[in-house]
């Protein structure tokens, strides 16, 4: 029997064990009801389909429980690799690879869209477009996973999508180690992200928290944030980054709070274009290779900065230019060439800072 016919014949809430093999499928595996597949291990046991779609789809509003199996989606034809679009689902201890879609269509390892909930955990997804992607009201666990070497992202929370990202490796993807679309608003807790173009991105309306990851080594910022984008982002690392540890653009009003961003070769944290962000009690220490610094203010934005330290960064404490505004209070700025540098457009209201052991002059909040 094979396996499709293995599962039309199993009644509703039944288990398929799967013995060491390699299971090859003429067209998509199209699974109705509840169901748990079980492998000898993802080494060993794996399920292909070159067709396009996918290899493996659920539609039911029961239960979807697989372990120990790798699925592979192989040839060139579009397809995600495991698509879900209802009912509750558990991944545990399995591989999926081979998702590819195009260039208007990132296709993922993968794909649970609607209102799904359920828990990925200990899975490896690699080579894909997109290693886990989450879309409609999906609310999904997403836990101790291996996200590598995917051309896209590691994970994507789109759409109003929520759930938690929880102490995931995302590692060596093309853009994203993790990225936020639309109204998404998931929680990212203690997540590892390094190698990527992005460790965490959010575009549009995105929001819900990051709280206690690390991004380091990605190629250009730790933590981007675009569009008017709202996410909390607190007690995060973001050092060693070849651009900004932290960056807000547009019109976003991001919470920055109690990071560290250290040791990146643009600036510690920045805001340009209209943002209005909040930047307080973070450490910014040690950042720029030439004229960068600790914090930037630039464009029109308007943030609050107050109760940083920003210490032994290569040009400046805290940079306010372009015409930007907002208040800098409370600040800690030292071992930096200028402590507060302030172009002649910029017009910050600037209170109770600290500037010391800087080196122009006397003078460490320098209007230049």
């Amino acid at each position: 029997m094979t396996l499709p016919q293995a599962v039309v014949a199993l009644a509703s809430g039944g288990t398929i064990k799967l013995a060491e093999g390699t299971y090859r499928l003429e067209k998509p595996l199209a699974i109705a009801k509840s169901l748990t597949l079980v492998g000898a291990g993802l080494k060993t046991t794996e399920i292909e389909c070159s067709a396009g779609g996918c290899v493996v789809e659920f539609g039911s509003d029961g239960h979807f429980i697989v372990e120990g199996i790798t699925f592979r989606h192989i040839g060139v034809a579009k397809a995600e690799t495991v698509r879900v679009s209802g009912g509750e689902v558990d991944f545990s201890h399995c591989q999926f690879s081979g998702a590819a879609g195009n260039s208007h269509w990132w296709s993922s390892g993968i794909w649970a869209k609607g209102s799904i909930t359920g828990s990925v955990r200990n899975c490896v997804l690699s080579d894909n477009d997109v290693g886990i992607g989450l879309s409609g009201t999906a609310n999904v666990m997403v836990e101790q996973n291996t996200c590598t070497s995917n051309k896209g992202a590691g994970i994507t929370f789109d759409a109003q999508a929520a759930g938690i990202a929880r102490d995931n490796l995302c590692n060596n993807n093309g853009f994203y180690g993790i990225a936020v679309w639309g109204n998404a608003h998931p929680t990212i807790d203690s997540n590892l992200a390094h190698g990527n173009r992005y460790g965490l991105i959010y575009y549009g309306r995105g929001s819900g928290i990051a709280e206690q990851n690390k991004f380091t080594s990605n190629s250009t910022d730790g933590i981007g944030i675009m569009g008017s984008a709202r996410p909390r982002i607190e007690s995060n690392t973001s050092a060693r980054n070849d651009g900004d540890g932290i960056s807000v653009v547009g019109t976003a009003r991001p919470s920055v709070f109690d990071n560290i961003a250290d040791h990146n070769k643009g600036v510690g944290i920045g805001a340009w274009g209209h943002a209005k962000a909040v930047i307080a009690g973070n450490q910014c220490n040690y950042n720029g290779t030439s004229e960068e610094g600790g914090i930037c203010i630039g464009g029109h934005a308007r943030p609050l900065v107050r109760d940083n330290n920003c210490q032994h960064n290569k040009n400046y404490g805290i940079l306010y230019r372009d015409q930007a505004g907002g208040t800098c209070r409370g600040n800690y700025c030292s071992n930096s060439k200028y402590g507060i540098l302030i172009n002649m457009q910029a017009y910050p209201t600037l209170k109770g800072n600290t500037c010391e052991w800087n080196s122009v002059q006397d003078t460490d909040i320098y209007r230049g």
